[in-house]
């Protein structure tokens, strides 16, 4: 059997010296923002959410459940703009270690976001079952995924309906729209000043945006768009969004680009018995 060792970091620079943690939770391997180390860095230093991230170690690999609270309940450790959350896992044994131990630590757990189009649920609630949690898992939000398949956004339009081009063409001459794919401090003021008049509510922390937007311009992978009028191309933006891609090389050009798909949000509620 392999050698276990299970740890829970207060202090996230532990984790960024741990070689074999930190190259985990940094791209390429951390595929998406909110399974860094970076973006929980960031909710420590800007939200005000304390972390507790709970490692399972063994010689096949790692579990990671990146986790906050206290007096006997911890939640995940996101906030407003963690859209997904999942643990990190190399090795299923050491998730189901973790669910074992974490009884040492926790009456309740509450995991909120956790997808399943890859799993994540399911091995949540399979390894906590099994460590003799008692487990409640619901559904609160649906993900809706565009599969690419290779086409071109052409070809993509050319499949929507026919009221949906039209409105496109008979709109698109009203607007002229920039996006950018690096960081540009004047665009993201504006990009605050467009939400600050919008219908939304107030977001939980702007600095901790703007320093997550500035970390993912650096690494090419920001796309913070801004349209203006098309008859006063020089004045202020009227509407602004911005998102993040994946795999791809840091750049400084700004283009015209979609809007991508929202997220999903099942929420697991875990119980010791």
């Amino acid at each position: 059997m392999d050698e276990l060792q299970i740890d829970y970091h207060s202090d996230l620079n532990e984790v960024q010296s741990d070689e074999a943690l930190g190259s985990l939770l940094s791209a390429p391997l951390a595929q998406a923002p909110f399974d860094r180390l970076s973006w929980w860095q960031g909710l420590a230093i800007h939200c005000g959410i304390s972390p507790l991230l709970a490692v399972a170690r063994t010689e096949s690999g790692l579990a990671v459940l990146p986790l906050t609270g206290g007096r006997g309940h911890l939640s995940s450790l996101a906030n407003w703009y963690t859209f997904r959350f999942r643990p990190v896992v190399t090795d299923g044994m050491a998730l189901s270690a973790l669910a074992r131990d974490l009884r040492n630590r926790a009456h309740r757990i509450t995991l909120r976001g956790v997808p399943d189009e890859d799993g994540s649920a399911t091995r949540l609630q399979t390894a906590f079952h099994d460590a003799g949690w008692r487990v409640h898992r619901s559904v609160c939000d649906t993900n809706h995924i565009l599969p690419v398949c290779g086409r071109s956004y052409e070809a993509y339009l050319a499949s929507r309906p026919g009221t949906l081009r039209s409105t496109i063409r008979r709109k698109s001459g009203k607007l002229i729209t920039r996006v950018f794919d690096y960081f540009d401090p004047h665009a993201w003021d504006q990009y605050e000043a467009i939400y600050a008049r919008s219908w939304k509510p107030e977001e939980g922390s702007l600095p901790f945006l703007r320093a997550f937007a500035q970390a993912e311009g650096l690494a090419g992978r920001l796309r913070l768009a801004l349209a203006f009028p098309a008859h006063e191309p020089d004045a202020p933006a009227v509407a602004a969004q911005f998102w993040t891609v994946e795999g791809v090389q840091p750049s400084s050009t700004s283009w015209l680009i979609g809007k991508m798909p929202g997220p999903s949000r099942p929420v697991p509620s875990l119980q010791r018995d």
